[in-house]
């Protein structure tokens, strides 16, 4: 049900939480890098087996995501108010 709900609208405070959970992958709370390129190259070999992309594409975003006040990762705070 959670799936669903989350799925539907993905700007809810539910939502964020949920997908922050499922993305986070070694469950320590924070997305990393190598967390968020896993997802990233996934994404972008759906989407080049889809011919939506060029082949070669590179990893240039993260949205200030990852700074230097936080080389670990990326705490769900930063995503979103009530995570």
């Amino acid at each position: 049900m959670w799936f669903i709900l989350s799925e539907e609208d993905k700007a809810t405070d539910v939502a964020l939480a949920y997908w922050f959970r499922a993305v986070d992958l070694d469950g320590d709370g924070a997305l990393s890098p190598p967390e968020m390129l896993y997802f990233y190259e996934e994404q972008l070999h759906r989407m080049e087996c889809l011919s939506q992309v060029r082949a070669g594409g590179g990893v240039g975003g993260g949205g200030g995501v990852f700074g230097p006040e936080k080389q670990n990762g990326c705490p769900p705070r930063r995503l979103g108010p009530h995570l």
